[in-house]
């Protein structure tokens, strides 16, 4: 039987505030012994809070905004982090309905 991972996606267009979500989403929402994967499709004006960079349980990835988010990109980070959730921070001017496909 697979390991249950929550996955969420934050799309927006640059300036949107993903970053900013992103901060708060972890900082108030999720339960603390989880271990989170982000990883940023893009590089915007905010940065992840030094906090949450600080936390053994949090990991950052950056991925090069150009390509596309791939399928065996995603196994390879669960296959090495073994996350609980993953957290995605995605472009809004890509298109979702490529990188949703990937999810299933």
């Amino acid at each position: 039987m697979g390991m249950k991972i929550d996955i969420e996606v934050v799309t927006g267009f640059f300036g949107a505030g993903k970053t900013s979500f992103i901060n708060a989403l972890i900082k108030n929402k999720l339960i603390r012994k989880e271990k989170i994967v982000v990883i940023q499709c893009e590089k915007g004006e905010k940065n992840i809070d030094e906090k949450i960079l600080k936390n053994s349980q949090i990991v950052i990835k950056q991925y090069e905004p150009t390509k596309s988010l791939t399928e065996d990109y995603l196994k390879n980070i669960i296959n090495i982090h073994s996350p609980d959730r993953i957290i995605i921070e995605y472009n809004g001017t890509k298109r979702i309905d490529e990188f949703l496909s990937i999810l299933s």
